[in-house]
């Protein structure tokens, strides 16, 4: 029988908090779910703890990548094994609540929905938050294009409180991830790799390629530690900054988005925003001199200077005073 879903946790070294991820996996209360572990050549045993695992459970699946993969590469791995009708994903050191992949299942065939949205909530251990779940019947599930738009407008933006910047919120369609053929960049090159994904979920679905519905209540509990990747300063670089926001702009140009001038707009003053962050946090770490060979090289990419090119205010009254100066810098140094 196909899996309902099929769940991709990418494995490195999750150490202790791997065992509570798949303690709330092997414990769901959907029938038919597939659990994929995509081991990334973890250092510290957790593929051990992997392999225990798929041994009682026959529904674990286990990928063993060739070579550290990171996290996009080994997430497209995990969809080519995946076979379940909708796909989630999961970090290793995060967890879930026992009903998720059940409500978020149900929802989505009661609405014949492409993807579903759920909350989430943030932990900083050793915090312990349990999130008081109401049954589905008590639950108003959100839908409509005004909605969806919105939801789009704020991915864009970056000024969003709910999690729809986040794949771990989310399932999607097998069929229309194939579709519209949806994968994840290199997290060796790239950074932001589930904003660039949802993007593309959202661009399509805002162009009317499918259905999206929003079930209002938090199921995932998100683990921040300090230590973590994208959590330290240095992995908001200049160079990294600049490839995802010249992919991003290659898929809005691509899929004829951009040419909406709102969406420009949007584009262009994340954009500014993002890159002036990154210049700051290097001019302050590295100094100005290094930073600005930084920024020199960005400049090189034709997809930034285009979208700064169509940004059609010189400054935004919606951004700071500084962030301001950042995008006539910009403009002068990039157009």
């Amino acid at each position: 029988m196909q899996p309902k879903v099929s769940v991709i946790v990418p494995v490195y070294n999750a150490g202790s908090h791997l065992y509570r991820c798949l303690e709330t996996l092997t414990h769901q209360t959907l029938n038919e779910l597939e659990i994929i572990l995509v081991l990334d050549c973890p250092t510290d045993g957790s593929e051990r703890v992997a392999e225990e695992y798929a041994q009682q459970y026959a529904n674990i699946k286990l990928v063993y990548n060739p070579e550290n993969l990171h996290i996009g590469e080994s997430r497209n791995r995990g969809l080519e094994a995946a076979t379940g009708e909708y796909i989630g994903f999961a970090d290793n050191d995060d967890y879930q609540e026992l009903r998720m992949f059940e409500d978020m299942y149900k929802a989505a065939k009661q609405k014949d929905a492409d993807v579903v949205l759920v909350d989430s909530m943030d932990i900083r251990p050793p915090q312990e938050n349990v999130i008081q779940l109401k049954e589905p019947d008590q639950l108003n599930i959100v839908e409509g294009k005004e909605f969806l738009q919105n939801c789009f407008f704020a991915l864009l933006s970056g000024n969003y409180t709910l999690r729809v910047g986040m794949v771990h919120s989310h399932i999607f369609r097998r069929e229309f991830l194939e579709r519209f053929r949806i994968k994840f960049y290199d997290t060796k090159q790239i950074i932001g790799e589930d904003l660039l994904f949802n993007i593309q979920i959202y661009g399509n679905l805002y162009q009317g390629g499918g259905n999206f519905i929003y079930l209002p209540q938090a199921y995932y509990y998100y683990v921040i530690h300090p230590e973590s990747l994208s959590h330290k300063a240095g992995y908001f670089r200049l160079d990294t900054t600049g490839k995802l926001f010249e992919k991003i702009g290659e898929y809005l140009e691509q899929s004829g988005l951009i040419q909406e001038s709102s969406i420009a707009d949007l584009f262009a003053g994340r954009m500014i925003s993002s890159i002036y962050s990154a210049w700051s946090r290097e001019t302050l770490e590295q100094g100005p001199l290094y930073a600005l060979r930084k920024l020199g090289k960005i400049r090189g990419s034709q997809v930034i200077r285009r979208g700064i090119k169509r940004y059609n205010k010189v400054y935004n009254p919606a951004l700071p005073l500084k962030k301001n100066i950042c995008g006539v810098f910009l403009r002068l140094l990039c157009i």
